[in-house]
Protein backbone atom coordinates (compact mmCIF):
# COMPACT_ATOMS: atom_id res chain seq x y z
CA UNK A 1 0.00 0.00 0.00
CA UNK A 2 2.87 2.37 0.80
CA UNK A 3 4.46 1.85 -2.61
CA UNK A 4 1.22 3.06 -4.21
CA UNK A 5 0.97 6.11 -1.96
CA UNK A 6 -1.89 4.82 0.17
CA UNK A 7 -0.01 3.57 3.22
CA UNK A 8 -2.28 5.69 5.40
CA UNK A 9 -5.37 3.66 4.39
CA UNK A 10 -5.82 0.91 6.99
CA UNK A 11 -6.18 -2.70 5.86
CA UNK A 12 -8.68 -4.60 8.00
CA UNK A 13 -10.11 -8.11 8.08
CA UNK A 14 -13.64 -8.32 6.74
CA UNK A 15 -16.40 -10.21 8.53
CA UNK A 16 -17.64 -11.39 5.13
CA UNK A 17 -15.33 -13.98 3.54
CA UNK A 18 -16.46 -12.88 0.05
CA UNK A 19 -15.81 -9.17 0.62
CA UNK A 20 -12.57 -7.66 -0.51
CA UNK A 21 -13.32 -4.00 -1.02
CA UNK A 22 -12.37 -0.40 -0.51
CA UNK A 23 -15.06 0.87 1.83
CA UNK A 24 -15.85 3.53 4.41
CA UNK A 25 -15.15 2.18 7.88
CA UNK A 26 -16.99 2.77 11.15
CA UNK A 27 -14.86 5.84 11.79
CA UNK A 28 -15.99 7.42 8.51
CA UNK A 29 -12.62 7.00 6.79
CA UNK A 30 -11.57 4.76 3.90
CA UNK A 31 -10.32 1.30 4.72
CA UNK A 32 -9.41 -1.74 2.66
CA UNK A 33 -11.42 -4.74 3.85
CA UNK A 34 -9.90 -8.12 3.04
CA UNK A 35 -12.19 -11.12 3.29
CA UNK A 36 -10.32 -13.64 1.18
CA UNK A 37 -6.77 -14.88 1.07
CA UNK A 38 -6.33 -13.66 -2.52
CA UNK A 39 -3.26 -11.45 -2.66
CA UNK A 40 -4.07 -10.18 -6.20
CA UNK A 41 -7.57 -9.14 -5.13
CA UNK A 42 -6.13 -7.39 -2.07
CA UNK A 43 -3.73 -5.58 -4.40
CA UNK A 44 -6.73 -4.65 -6.57
CA UNK A 45 -8.32 -2.92 -3.60
CA UNK A 46 -5.05 -1.16 -2.82
CA UNK A 47 -5.22 -0.06 -6.46
CA UNK A 48 -8.69 1.35 -5.87
CA UNK A 49 -7.39 3.32 -2.92
CA UNK A 50 -4.51 4.61 -5.05
CA UNK A 51 -6.82 5.46 -7.96
CA UNK A 52 -9.12 7.53 -5.77
CA UNK A 53 -6.53 9.54 -3.88
CA UNK A 54 -6.51 13.26 -4.51
CA UNK A 55 -9.35 15.49 -5.68
CA UNK A 56 -9.39 14.19 -9.27
CA UNK A 57 -9.41 10.56 -8.12
CA UNK A 58 -12.17 11.20 -5.61
CA UNK A 59 -14.22 12.99 -8.27
CA UNK A 60 -13.74 10.07 -10.68
CA UNK A 61 -14.80 7.62 -7.96
CA UNK A 62 -17.97 9.62 -7.24
CA UNK A 63 -18.88 9.89 -10.92
CA UNK A 64 -18.30 6.15 -11.34
CA UNK A 65 -20.42 5.48 -8.27
CA UNK A 66 -23.33 7.54 -9.66
CA UNK A 67 -23.18 6.31 -13.27
CA UNK A 68 -21.85 2.76 -12.91
CA UNK A 69 -23.52 -0.61 -13.18
CA UNK A 70 -24.86 -0.57 -9.61
CA UNK A 71 -26.24 2.98 -9.77
CA UNK A 72 -29.95 3.71 -10.04
CA UNK A 73 -29.13 7.07 -11.63
CA UNK A 74 -26.96 5.38 -14.23
CA UNK A 75 -29.66 2.82 -14.97
CA UNK A 76 -32.34 5.50 -15.43
CA UNK A 77 -30.00 7.47 -17.68
CA UNK A 78 -29.24 4.40 -19.80
CA UNK A 79 -32.95 3.62 -20.14
CA UNK A 80 -33.64 7.18 -21.27
CA UNK A 81 -30.77 7.10 -23.76
CA UNK A 82 -31.87 3.70 -25.04
CA UNK A 83 -35.45 4.90 -25.44
CA UNK A 84 -34.25 7.50 -27.94
CA UNK A 85 -33.98 4.73 -30.57
CA UNK A 86 -37.69 3.89 -30.35
CA UNK A 87 -38.60 6.58 -32.89
CA UNK A 88 -36.36 6.87 -35.96
CA UNK A 89 -35.71 10.42 -37.16
CA UNK A 90 -37.74 11.92 -40.02
CA UNK A 91 -37.02 14.89 -42.25
CA UNK A 92 -38.38 17.35 -39.67
CA UNK A 93 -36.50 15.83 -36.70
CA UNK A 94 -34.30 18.29 -34.81
CA UNK A 95 -30.51 17.95 -34.94
CA UNK A 96 -30.40 17.09 -31.22
CA UNK A 97 -32.93 14.26 -31.58
CA UNK A 98 -31.14 12.98 -34.68
CA UNK A 99 -27.85 12.98 -32.75
CA UNK A 100 -29.46 11.15 -29.81
CA UNK A 101 -30.83 8.51 -32.17
CA UNK A 102 -27.56 8.07 -34.08
CA UNK A 103 -25.29 8.05 -31.01
CA UNK A 104 -27.54 6.23 -28.50
CA UNK A 105 -25.45 3.03 -28.28
CA UNK A 106 -22.22 5.01 -27.82
CA UNK A 107 -23.84 7.28 -25.22
CA UNK A 108 -25.13 4.27 -23.29
CA UNK A 109 -21.62 2.82 -23.33
CA UNK A 110 -20.13 6.15 -22.24
CA UNK A 111 -22.12 6.02 -19.00
CA UNK A 112 -19.92 3.08 -17.98
CA UNK A 113 -16.62 4.80 -18.84
CA UNK A 114 -15.86 6.21 -15.35
CA UNK A 115 -16.47 2.82 -13.72
CA UNK A 116 -14.37 0.97 -16.30
CA UNK A 117 -11.60 3.56 -15.93
CA UNK A 118 -11.46 3.22 -12.13
CA UNK A 119 -11.40 -0.57 -12.48
CA UNK A 120 -8.64 -0.37 -15.11
CA UNK A 121 -6.53 1.92 -12.89
CA UNK A 122 -7.01 -0.41 -9.92
CA UNK A 123 -6.12 -3.42 -12.07
CA UNK A 124 -2.99 -1.66 -13.31
CA UNK A 125 -1.91 -0.97 -9.72
CA UNK A 126 -2.64 -4.57 -8.76
CA UNK A 127 -0.60 -5.96 -11.66
CA UNK A 128 2.21 -3.54 -10.92
CA UNK A 129 2.16 -4.66 -7.28
CA UNK A 130 2.05 -8.33 -8.27
CA UNK A 131 5.10 -7.88 -10.48
CA UNK A 132 7.16 -5.99 -7.89
CA UNK A 133 6.08 -7.95 -4.80
CA UNK A 134 6.64 -11.45 -6.12
CA UNK A 135 3.07 -12.71 -6.57
CA UNK A 136 3.58 -12.93 -10.32
CA UNK A 137 1.71 -11.47 -13.24
CA UNK A 138 0.23 -14.77 -14.42
CA UNK A 139 -1.42 -15.49 -11.06
CA UNK A 140 -2.66 -11.92 -10.76
CA UNK A 141 -4.07 -11.95 -14.30
CA UNK A 142 -5.90 -15.22 -13.63
CA UNK A 143 -7.81 -13.55 -10.81
CA UNK A 144 -8.02 -9.93 -11.90
CA UNK A 145 -8.71 -10.53 -15.61
CA UNK A 146 -12.07 -12.28 -15.12
CA UNK A 147 -13.09 -9.73 -12.49
CA UNK A 148 -12.46 -6.88 -14.94
CA UNK A 149 -14.20 -8.91 -17.64
CA UNK A 150 -17.41 -8.90 -15.61
CA UNK A 151 -17.42 -5.09 -15.66
CA UNK A 152 -16.87 -5.05 -19.43
CA UNK A 153 -19.61 -7.66 -19.96
CA UNK A 154 -22.00 -5.71 -17.73
CA UNK A 155 -21.32 -2.57 -19.76
CA UNK A 156 -21.73 -4.31 -23.10
CA UNK A 157 -25.20 -5.74 -22.44
CA UNK A 158 -27.11 -2.40 -22.49
CA UNK A 159 -25.04 -1.21 -25.46
CA UNK A 160 -25.87 -4.35 -27.45
CA UNK A 161 -29.53 -4.14 -26.38
CA UNK A 162 -29.70 -0.53 -27.62
CA UNK A 163 -28.11 -1.51 -30.93
CA UNK A 164 -30.55 -4.41 -31.34
CA UNK A 165 -33.57 -2.24 -30.42
CA UNK A 166 -32.44 0.36 -32.96
CA UNK A 167 -32.24 -2.26 -35.74
CA UNK A 168 -35.58 -3.85 -34.83
CA UNK A 169 -37.44 -0.54 -34.61
CA UNK A 170 -35.90 0.67 -37.87
CA UNK A 171 -36.96 -2.56 -39.62
CA UNK A 172 -40.50 -2.27 -38.22
CA UNK A 173 -40.79 1.35 -39.38
CA UNK A 174 -39.50 0.44 -42.85
CA UNK A 175 -41.94 -2.45 -43.09
CA UNK A 176 -44.84 -0.20 -42.06
CA UNK A 177 -43.73 2.41 -44.62
CA UNK A 178 -43.62 -0.25 -47.36
CA UNK A 179 -47.14 -1.42 -46.46
CA UNK A 180 -48.37 2.18 -46.44
CA UNK A 181 -46.81 2.73 -49.89
CA UNK A 182 -48.40 -0.46 -51.25
CA UNK A 183 -51.83 0.62 -49.94
CA UNK A 184 -51.45 4.04 -51.58
CA UNK A 185 -50.51 2.44 -54.90
CA UNK A 186 -53.44 0.03 -54.72
CA UNK A 187 -55.87 2.81 -53.85
CA UNK A 188 -54.49 5.04 -56.62
CA UNK A 189 -54.93 2.20 -59.09
CA UNK A 190 -58.54 1.81 -57.93
CA UNK A 191 -59.11 5.61 -58.16
CA UNK A 192 -59.41 6.26 -54.38
CA UNK A 193 -57.54 8.80 -52.24
CA UNK A 194 -55.75 7.38 -49.19
CA UNK A 195 -54.87 9.45 -46.14
CA UNK A 196 -51.54 8.57 -44.51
Amino acid sequence: AKSHGVGDVPIVASDDALETALRVGKNGKKEIAIGSDSIPMAMQEIGHAAATKGKAGEMLRRIAEHTGSKSQYGSVGRIMLGASVLSPPREDTSAVNRFMYDAAPALVGATFAPELLTQAIASYHALQGARTNGVGLARALREIGPAYGTYVATASIPVLATMLAKKVVKALYQRAEEKRGARKEAAAAAGHEVKS
